[in-house]
């Protein structure tokens, strides 16, 4: 072992005498450099790595090749990622990666104030459920239903219906999705049919007795159960 350490300390000596051999007088070292560094005592610069020349090497980052020890240039993407760069409503300070409060003329990301109005507004999307009674000019006669599908859930809220003079009555039916059409058996207006006696339109969110739950693919008809003068009547439910 004392052996093995007497030879360590002559290897270190002689490759410290190397790099920086003595003077004649046995001061600090002086006279030209060599190996790695150029110039000369008592202040050589680094000229190169393991017999690389650092001036032919192009500006960037060094790598070293862990087999070799010599170094070379790292390649961006391969040996280290590129800088994120950013645009639109992302913005980056140091290392910060901030995104910009949208607004009406810039992209950017909603505060938690502005989602919970726009959830608000999304939730509360109101669909129109109609149909329009024609009789070409002619007046209408009572006894006639239309059925179409509904391909989304939602809720009853009101019924708005219009006439062109006269009054009417529409009643509504409604099935689940299936083979067959709704009939009078499948009201769901209960006695709270939709009416006009007076005034050519009206808006109304008395709904006593419906059942205004609403499935996707539900089949719903309106019937236009009487009338009198009118040529045209129109019913549009409102279901959110």
């Amino acid at each position: 072992m004392r052996r093995l350490f007497a030879i360590a300390l002559l290897v270190a000596a002689g490759l410290f005498a190397q790099q920086f051999p003595p003077s004649s007088s046995g001061g600090a070292p002086s006279g030209a450099a060599g190996g790695d560094l150029s110039g000369t005592y008592p202040n050589p610069n680094v000229a190169q790595i393991n017999g690389v020349s650092l001036g032919g090497l192009v500006t960037g980052i060094l790598k070293n090749t862990t087999s070799t020890g010599i170094p070379s240039i790292a390649a961006g993407g391969t040996d280290f990622e590129f800088p994120l760069t950013f645009s639109g409503a992302l913005s980056r300070s140091t290392n910060a990666i901030s995104c910009l409060t949208a607004t009406g003329s810039q992209a950017g990301c909603l505060s938690s104030s502005d989602w919970s109005t726009f959830n608000g507004k999304v939730s509360t999307v109101v669909h129109p459920i109609g149909y329009i009674f024609d009789g070409g000019g002619s007046a209408l006669t009572s006894g006639k239903a239309y059925t179409y599908f509904v391909p989304f859930a939602c809720t009853i809220t009101a019924w708005n219906m219009t006439v062109d003079t006269g009054t009417a009555t529409v009643d509504v039916w409604k099935v689940a999705s299936g083979t067959a059409i709704p009939t009078i058996t499948n009201t769901i207006t209960a006695s709270a049919l939709p009416a006009i006696a007076s005034g050519t339109a009206l808006h109304s969110t008395t709904l006593t007795g419906w059942t205004t739950s609403v499935a996707a693919n539900d089949i719903i008809a309106f019937n236009l159960n009487a009338v009198s003068s009118a040529t045209k009547v129109s019913i549009v439910l409102q279901c959110q």
